[in-house]
């Protein structure tokens, strides 16, 4: 069990955060186009699995009595997470219906 202080701390929260590296990768490849699409499977199959050897995989779970408020990090992640999905999938689907390097 991961004990509530240690989860209220930003560098338990911190790996979850590096998913957020996604999204500036994945404009980068559609503005890009080209091979730069092969960036995403790259990064999300390569990079993160290489983060989790070096980082070790934590099978833990946080202690079931923790209070709401000692997980505002991970509450403020999952926030966040959602209107920036949704910006960039309906983003994406109208900047790709328009650009013409990604027609095929």
């Amino acid at each position: 069990m991961i004990s509530s202080e240690t989860a209220a701390k930003m560098q338990s929260v911190l790996p979850f955060w590096l998913s957020f590296l996604l999204i500036p990768a994945i404009w980068l490849a559609a503005f890009a186009g080209g091979w730069w699409v092969l960036v995403i499977p790259v990064m999300t199959w390569y990079l993160f699995t290489a983060l989790d050897i070096i980082g070790g995989l934590n099978l833990e779970n946080v202690d079931l009595e923790t209070e709401e408020e000692q997980l505002s990090w991970y509450i403020l992640l999952t926030s966040a997470w959602v209107p920036i999905q949704f910006l960039t999938i309906f983003g994406l689907i109208y900047y790709v219906g328009q650009a013409e390097h990604l027609g095929t």
